[in-house]
């Protein structure tokens, strides 16, 4: 399994703005992408966030990093953070759900 992970600092008042975006826009169409196994936005109060997407493959992964619907959807993330974010991927040695 293979992790790639956002971090990024919105202003504290635009993180129900990002729950909502990804609960109603982002999530749906990750559903729909080949290995695809899941996603957690996570948050501290400040409006220091992460995005850790869940894949089969890094290749999987990229393929919607790169996919045009993940590119128009971070033009709206964008719009809430206040800097641009840092992006790192990880392979996954041990998970449990």
């Amino acid at each position: 399994m293979f992790c790639a992970v956002a971090s990024d600092q919105a202003l504290p008042e635009n993180l129900d703005k990002l729950a909502k975006l990804f609960n109603e826009k982002s999530i749906p169409l990750q559903k729909k992408w080949p290995g695809f196994r899941g996603v957690y936005l996570v948050a501290k109060p400040s409006g220091e966030f992460m995005v850790l997407g869940m894949w089969d493959s890094e290749e999987q992964a990229n393929a919607w990093l790169a996919s045009p619907e993940h590119i128009a959807l971070g033009g709206q993330v964008d719009a809430l953070t206040i800097r641009p974010p840092d992006i790192g991927s990880y392979n996954v040695l041990a998970y449990d759900v």
